[in-house]
């Protein structure tokens, strides 16, 4: 259910749009979202982007850049079979980290 900016043009001949979600997170994430697809291309934390997953960019940082240009084809590949299957623990080696617990000041949340 998500696309990357720079797995956009692997759905050219297929689909007509790509639908950005997340209006409820406001203007920054929208603009976030707009710029990375624009220039098909984000250096950052893949979660930033993402309207359902976002929370979880609080906890973990994803690489994007780090992914490298064979993500999409690693994704596509995907058979499901999670138990039997290392790709996706060896794509978080390689571009995640856990983030360390962070408590934030009330203020930031008004």
């Amino acid at each position: 259910p998500f696309i990357r900016p720079e797995d956009i043009s692997c759905y050219e001949n297929i689909a007509d749009a790509i639908k950005i979600c997340g209006r409820t997170h406001g203007p920054g994430f929208l603009m976030r979202c707009i710029n990375a697809y624009i220039s098909r291309s984000y250096d950052g934390n893949l979660l930033d982007l993402m309207d359902a997953a976002r929370w979880l960019g609080d906890i973990y940082h994803i690489d994007n850049k780090m992914l490298g240009s064979d993500f999409f084809n690693i994704m596509t590949t995907c058979t499901k079979d999670c138990k039997n299957c290392k790709i996706c623990h060896k794509l978080f080696l390689k571009a995640g980290i856990t983030k360390p617990v962070e408590i934030r000041q009330y203020k930031e949340f008004l």
